[in-house]
């Protein structure tokens, strides 16, 4: 009986180190998953930013589209204008030469002619400096969202490096 004795009394010391070790494992597990949580929901976060300054990007990128489309279309008409302002500069030069009263009558038609085709000049004129005023805006929002990208896929790379470190 004596060796059985003895037999007990390591046991419970065997089992007392495996105990504290068995311990020490479990806090250090639990302490890895919840580090592994933590940085699980922070990938998240930044995974769920960079989605939406995508999407962002992608409605700026087609209001921006759609601007240029419209601004290419204003040039179009503005040049179209352009030529017939000429056109009709030129008809009322040649009519200032004419003396009789018809050629008068009809300068003066021109000359009202002339007046409307300025008028809306100056106002696709107008227009077309509203629409490279907001390209421009539009730019530069494009630019301050491909910087924000920038700065969240820093953000990824380091949560991800420090995720795997």
């Amino acid at each position: 009986m004596g060796f059985f004795g003895k037999k007990k009394t390591d046991e419970p010391l065997e089992n007392n180190e495996e105990s504290i070790l068995k311990t020490e494992l479990e806090s250090e597990v639990e302490k890895i998953q919840k580090e592994f949580r933590e940085k699980e929901t922070e990938l998240e976060g930044l995974t769920q930013k960079i989605t939406t300054v995508k999407e962002e990007y992608s409605t700026t990128v087609s209001s921006l589209m759609l601007v240029k489309k419209e601004l290419n279309q204003k040039k179009m008409e503005l040049d179209i204008i352009q030529r017939e302002y000429r056109e009709t500069r030129e008809r009322s030069k040649k009519s200032e030469l004419i003396k009789d009263e018809a050629s008068i009558n009809k300068f003066k038609k021109t000359e009202g002619e002339y007046s409307k085709i300025k008028d809306e000049v100056d106002e696709f004129t107008k227009k077309h400096d509203e629409i490279k005023e907001q390209i421009a805006q539009e730019q530069a929002t494009l630019h301050n969202i491909k910087k924000q990208q920038v700065e969240v896929e820093k953000e990824l790379e380091e949560a991800n490096s420090r995720l795997y470190n």
